[in-house]
């Protein structure tokens, strides 16, 4: 069995260093990982994917003797440090420490904050913002998905914070467009105390609610568990044809 350093070469003239028990077996092991896009290291998995596998050669650094953990990612180590010293861009993110060691962890969870940072300030940007809301209105949903949609809502009761939250925002808006909130005021006295067009009443044990909000509040039940009560005769829907 031949273990010691090995190198990865990509022809965007980056390199990734790494040790093996077994340098002849270990290549294998690297295209196994790379073609199920299994590979713990994400920056030699994302060359693979664009360069393909045509880029990457194999070859061997230093040869060692029997197998000694410390001493093999010691030498690992100073063959990043030689390469990195003659300019050459590595692939690995850390130094070699056995696996995911604690520096290894810092240094991953320090570029996952990085990317996320990004990201977010690239999301929060305007034009972006107005490019996503164009992206969603052109999508239409199938009937399967608004019902599944549906189902996950009906059942979710909001908190008193997410109450205040919604009240907040609602406010805000009211105060930067006033003209839409004193059309919405005026809408609502005109409907005050009128039953709506296809309005629906609920009997349930004998009681009859104006509406399904009004029997949810009133039994502090979920619309599932209403819709649960009309499915099993408990509750009688009755829809109204009164006009506005």
């Amino acid at each position: 069995m031949q273990g010691g350093i090995y190198l990865i070469s990509c022809t965007n003239g980056k390199v990734y260093v790494g040790s093996a028990k077994n340098l002849p077996s270990r290549w294998g092991e690297h295209v196994d990982m790379l073609m199920k896009q299994r590979h713990y290291n994400r920056n030699l998995q994302r060359a693979w994917n664009k360069y393909g596998d045509k880029a990457f050669s194999y070859s061997y650094a230093e040869e060692l003797g029997p197998y000694d953990r410390h001493e093999y990612f010691l030498r690992e180590n100073w063959w990043m440090q030689h390469l990195r010293d003659k300019g050459v861009t590595l692939f690995n993110i850390a130094k070699a420490e056995g696996g995911w060691g604690p520096e290894t962890r810092t240094r991953s969870k320090e570029i996952g904050q990085k990317i996320s940072e990004g990201v977010c300030r690239t999301l929060s940007q305007p034009h972006v913002k107005a490019k996503m809301r164009l992206a969603k209105l052109g999508v239409k949903r199938t009937p399967e998905e608004k019902a599944k949609i549906s189902e996950k809502l009906s059942g979710i009761a909001k908190s008193p914070e997410t109450r205040a939250l919604m009240s907040l925002a609602q406010k805000k808006r009211a105060l930067e467009n006033p003209s839409v909130s004193n059309r919405m005021a005026e809408v609502g006295k005109m409907n005050k105390g009128k039953v709506p067009a296809n309005a629906v009443t609920f009997v349930i044990n004998g009681v009859s609610y104006h509406s399904g909000k009004a029997a949810e509040r009133a039994l502090g039940i979920t619309s599932r568990q209403l819709a649960a009560k009309v499915k099993d005769g408990t509750a009688k829907r009755i829809k109204e044809t009164k006009e506005l």
